[in-house]
């Protein structure tokens, strides 16, 4: 057996020979002669990866045998293909990197939650026969083993886990989840966070038969890739609203945090964006703040990738439309970092200006934004941002300017006025609106100002 795949009965069989037994026709399982529901095969990974295992073991010659086939996955990272989701009436979000609506006071592009990394790969060889003369249908049963497979697991093309899996199948991955072999754990949340990503039945299924619970617990394991798989999973599963429910009340948040500080490169993007998908529940955008997941928000939007940096600030913006968790965000030092990611050669100057929006409605916010430096990038973004930059860098200024006077000399120090000026007869109608009232605001501190000296 090289190509192993699950029936609807749950049975596992070599693909090509229970292809040929379906193509004559016959509808009943070979193994245990129930009617098959449907005719999906579903590659099944970890037998698979047993397989690989016990090649490895056995020193098996693969390069001078006619009867094996090499099976060549790429040893790179794949961004994947992301699908989309509803949420809540309050807050609409595409499951993975799409527009929100805005809070009442800005509005972000929120980056989500399937974002969904693609696990590393490499070369591996697997033989068309299973080892020792075993039978072409492993019923479900796995070979023993006493090393760990010391390789990343490579999994097909993405339209395979569109298909719809099993119960049996499942709930025989969710007890792969409670082994003690590293490689039987591994193979099962891998295969677990891929059939997760895109069927909505499949998501049900794997919430049905248990799954939440034990991959909850794997975020603390100290195997990156199950960490990273196990993560991948719950964000994948998120997409369902009561799963997402239940993800929060079987205590993830703790974990999640976890793997926020301490996981690796995937593992900490998908645990923020996991973090942002249970922030939608209302109730927890509060006991996030409260978590302390605010430090390893804030951290990654310093040192993640961009990618990382998004999901970062997607998160916390979620989590600063509660009023409390405004002060917590600037209190972790974010604005520094926001500042930094309004330059023009970012690609996350819109969503560094909508956190800042929100940021600046509260005095300390406004307060590390004059500090940092950020009314002069500010200015540059209201002339020159998109349409969504220019309103919020405006009601940005607009808060500064009215918290503080000394800020009102900094932005016409900038040259504020004649961007505002256009801005006010051609932008979106909050944007026209924050343009008008910042305009207005000079031209009242300028009359008063004046009416000070004659007096």
């Amino acid at each position: 057996m090289w190509d192993p795949v699950i029936v609807a009965s749950g049975q596992t069989y070599e693909r090509a020979h229970i292809q040929k037994w379906l193509d004559q026709g016959l509808v009943r399982c070979p193994k245990t002669n129930y009617e098959l529901a449907h005719k999906n095969l579903i590659p099944n990974y970890t037998v698979k990866a047993l397989i690989v295992n016990w090649c490895n073991e056995n020193k098996v010659e693969l390069s001078n045998n006619s009867d094996k086939v090499e099976d060549v996955f790429e040893a790179r990272k794949v961004l994947e293909e992301e699908g989309s989701v509803q949420s809540s009436p309050e807050h609409s979000y595409v499951h993975s990197r799409s527009e929100s609506a805005s809070s009442a006071v800005s509005s972000i592009d929120y980056a989500s939650t399937a974002p969904e990394i693609g696990v590393s790969r490499m070369s591996v060889n697997y033989p068309f026969t299973p080892p020792n003369g075993a039978s072409p249908s492993l019923s479900g049963k796995f070979y023993n083993s006493s090393k760990t497979i010391s390789r990343m697991l490579s999994f097909p093309s993405d339209s395979l886990h569109n298909e719809l899996t099993s119960t049996p199948h499942v709930e025989k991955l969710v007890n792969g989840l409670r082994s003690l072999s590293t490689e039987v754990q591994t193979a099962s949340a891998g295969e677990l966070r891929f059939l997760a990503k895109y069927n909505t039945e499949n998501r049900v299924i794997i919430g049905q038969c248990g799954a939440i619970g034990p991959l909850i617990s794997l975020l603390h394991s100290d195997n990156e890739l199950i960490q990273e798989h196990s993560v991948t999973a719950l964000l994948n599963l998120s997409i369902d609203e009561n799963i997402k429910s239940r993800i929060a009340e079987e205590g993830a948040l703790e974990p999640l945090i976890h793997v926020l500080k301490t996981g690796n490169t995937g593992a900490k993007e998908n645990a923020a964006a996991a973090l942002f998908s249970i922030s939608l529940l209302d109730d927890y955008r509060v006991k996030i703040g409260r978590s302390g997941a605010v430090k390893g928000l804030v951290d990654l939007l310093k040192t993640g990738t961009v990618r990382g940096k998004k999901d970062a600030a997607t998160a916390l913006f979620n989590l600063s439309i509660f009023h409390e968790n405004k002060a917590r965000i600037v209190q972790a030092g974010a604005v520094k970092y926001l500042v930094g990611l309004m330059e023009p050669c970012s690609e996350m100057v819109d969503k560094a200006v909508a956190l800042l929006a929100n940021l600046s409605t509260i005095v300390e916010g406004c307060s590390a934004i004059a500090r940092e430096g950020g009314i002069p990038l500010l200015v540059e973004i209201v002339d020159m941002g998109s349409q969504r930059g220019k309103e919020n860098a405006a009601s940005i200024l607009l808060q500064m300017c009215i918290n503080n006077s000394k800020y009102c000399r900094s932005v016409l120090q900038e040259g504020a006025v004649p961007p505002l000026v256009a801005l006010s007869q051609s932008g979106t109608p909050r944007a026209k609106e924050k343009a008008q009232q910042l305009l207005s605001h000079f031209r009242n501190q300028r009359e008063s100002a004046v009416a000070r000296g004659r007096s």
